[in-house]
């Protein structure tokens, strides 16, 4: 809302300054947060002279013949190079589209307030059908609302950005309970790898998922613009691009988001294999393990 002018285009000589003060306003609130928030389980670390050597080779081995720790990995790779993709070519089509630079940034608040709708659900949506199938669900309904965003009217009109905020509406709804699951199935992954290979490789395993998702995240926009601008995007133009250029966003911003929610719906669905059942077997058989160590 405040980055762009009354043309359309970015304030770049305003740039830094504005990214200067969200940054301090950021780090005020991650202060704000660490200084607040309390340590409720003390674990006391015993090292042990005795103990094996870790062998990195071995455990990225077991990570990447951990179906969960995969599935739950390749959703967020997909979901930051479509999203961040789609989140470049999208600042285009409300530049050179739309006409409406500065609405855009509200447009794209609309996909976190589903966390907010299933944050008070998520315990009793888990409980009633399982963490692997509500968020297989949700890519579903996701990669449906992007379908529709495609096939749509949606035209370079007050009609026609109604109807694109309404697909935005419908995946937020489908988006939200990954949003709220999705550490959660990493943890679940990290119990995976105890319960399949004996060994609990907590560090290596969130590093590599988190790695794999930084990994996305420098991907997703260079590619967003690559493509921009193999469909004729012209940045010396800025916000005056041509309506056959316009278009072509308008068409790519949808094809993003469904590419990175089919492969979703294949990393959820098919890959993360651990369904409610077996998640329960899973947990049984770790809690009985665990209990006959401890004695």
């Amino acid at each position: 809302m405040i980055i762009y002018d009354n043309q359309n285009n970015l304030r770049g000589e305003q740039m830094f300054v504005i990214a200067l003060i969200m940054g301090v306003i950021g780090l005020v609130c991650f202060r704000f947060m660490v200084t607040n928030t309390k340590v409720r389980v003390d674990t006391t670390i015993t090292l042990k002279e005795d103990a094996p050597k870790f062998n990195i080779i071995k455990a990225f081995n077991n990570f990447i013949h951990n179906r969960p720790a995969v599935g739950a990995t390749l959703a967020p790779i997909a979901t930051f190079i479509g999203m961040y993709g789609a989140s470049t070519a999208g600042q285009i089509l409300f530049q050179a589209y739309f006409k409406n630079a500065k609405i855009s940034g509200i447009v794209g608040m609309i996909s976190y307030f589903g966390v907010f709708i299933f944050s008070p659900f998520v315990s009793r949506i888990v409980k009633r059908f399982g963490k692997k199938e509500a968020v297989t669900f949700g890519s579903v309904v996701c990669a449906l609302a992007y379908v529709l965003m495609l096939v749509l009217p949606i035209t370079p009109d007050s009609r026609g950005l109604g109807l694109y905020v309404l697909c935005q509406v419908i995946a937020m709804l489908g988006g939200g309970i990954g949003s709220c699951l999705s550490w959660s199935l990493m943890a679940d992954a990290i119990d995976y790898n105890e319960w399949k290979f004996g060994v609990r490789e907590e560090g290596t395993t969130y590093a590599l998922h988190s790695f794999f998702r930084k990994l996305a995240q420098g991907i997703g926009p260079s590619l967003g613009l690559v493509l921009a601008t193999k469909l004729g995007y012209d940045a010396s133009l800025k916000a005056a691009q041509t309506i056959e250029v316009a278009t072509r966003m308008r068409y790519l911003v949808p094809v993003m988001y469904l590419g990175s929610y089919i492969v979703m719906i294949i990393a959820y669905g098919v890959v993360f294999n651990l369904d409610k059942k077996t998640l329960a077997q899973m947990e049984s058989d770790l809690k009985e393990r665990r209990a006959k160590n401890e004695k």
